[in-house]
């Protein structure tokens, strides 16, 4: 059973990893980079629900955490650039998060992207063969003004 949910997570990862390349008006999209783990790292909030589940929770409070924390730079604002940026990082085996590799075009979007990832609460790391082992993740962040 675990086998099968893991090839279907792992193709899922691939199809959304190849869906969030594409040109679309999602605010973000999530992919996970690296899936050889048991456990993937959870959100406290995560923990008490199913393996099938948890993945789907960590996506939503990922979303909500940016949503939360997230501010579009006032320089940024005012010249009316957009970008999408994304973040590169590892959840480490102690549920911290490290920053790996940021891409994109305007720096202070790139500084905004940056400080809502490392503003993340400690995390439950994710763990193969019962030990907690690094995750490696990409979420990207579309930075679009809309004409409100």
């Amino acid at each position: 059973m675990k086998a099968k949910t893991f090839v279907f997570l792992l193709c899922f990862a691939v199809i959304a990893n190849s869906y969030a390349q594409q040109d679309n008006d999602e605010e973000t999209n999530y992919s996970v980079l690296c899936l050889i783990y048991e456990q993937k790292p959870l959100f406290v909030d995560c923990k008490d629900l199913g393996w099938d589940k948890q993945f789907q929770c960590f996506e939503e409070q990922l979303e909500k955490h940016i949503k939360t924390h997230f501010c579009y730079p006032k320089k940024a604002l005012e010249e009316g650039i957009q970008d999408r940026v994304v973040v590169d990082f590892t959840v480490q085996i102690n549920g911290t998060v490290k920053i790996l590799k940021i891409t994109g075009t305007d720096k202070e979007l790139k500084a905004a992207a940056r400080s809502v990832i490392e503003s993340l609460p400690r995390l439950i790391p994710g763990k193969k063969r019962g030990k907690p082992i690094a995750v490696k993740f990409s979420c990207p962040i579309n930075f679009k003004l809309t004409n409100d």
